[in-house]
């Protein structure tokens, strides 16, 4: 399971956690003069940027969610689909502000074969948080935070969390104990944090990112 979060402080950090099962998903790990990203390779045989960085800032997550009907994949012109945005954030084809405007014009649906939801933000620590048929949420807080289950509508998946899965309630309580000197986490720090919500799996990814340094570190941890 995958938690991404995004700290302002005296610097922007962003990190995320990747839990994929090796049996199903085959994967890459792309580094290109303008992005880095993990490639996961779809039907089309093409890998496709759902989790990574752009040297503008932008910085895409999609995590998967239990979906709801409203977020059903729709061929329409008028609908885009999750995938779609957020490849097109990591690539720097939209900016943040350009991502807000397809959400309040467009309709959201999930992708054809999956169910997922979405953390934007960019260099200024501006967070889009996106649920598919459940709407949007533009921030920018001391830190934002998203797992595998709503944000908007936190009732829609209860039924779906996973027994002692409290990751939201660890990194929040460990915020909260630096509440005093938040300023002063440093890139470093941050993996710990993830490391204390990371479920089992067989790959872990932990990439975090300073905007003031323009820095990527990337942990990988296997079984």
């Amino acid at each position: 399971m995958c938690t991404r979060f995004v700290h302002n402080g005296s610097d922007t950090i962003v990190g995320f956690n990747f839990d994929i099962d090796l049996a199903v998903w085959t994967h890459t790990i792309v580094k290109e003069k303008d992005k880095f990203y993990i490639g996961i390779k779809m039907p089309d045989g093409d890998y496709h940027s759902f989790h990574g960085i752009n040297k503008n800032g932008n910085v895409g997550t999609l995590l998967y969610v239990n979906g709801n009907e409203k977020g059903k994949y729709i061929a329409d012109k008028k609908c885009c689909t999750i995938s779609e945005l957020i490849e097109n954030f990591i690539k720097g084809a939209i900016t943040l502000d350009d991502a807000l405007h397809i959400v309040k014009n467009n309709t959201v649906v999930y992708a054809s074969d999956t169910t997922m939801q979405a953390m934007l933000s960019d260099k200024y620590g501006r967070v889009l948080i996106i649920e598919p048929g459940l709407g949007y949420r533009l921030e920018q807080e001391q830190y934002s935070l998203i797992t595998n289950y709503s944000v908007l509508r936190p009732e829609i998946t209860k039924p779906y969390i996973v027994s002692g899965d409290d990751r939201d309630a660890v990194l929040y309580l460990k915020l909260m104990r630096r509440k005093p000197d938040l300023h002063l986490f440093v890139v470093m720090d941050f993996p710990h944090s993830l490391l204390l919500v990371l479920q089992l799996s067989s790959k872990r990814f932990v990439p975090v990112i300073s905007a003031s340094t323009r820095s990527i570190i990337l942990f990988t941890f296997a079984e």
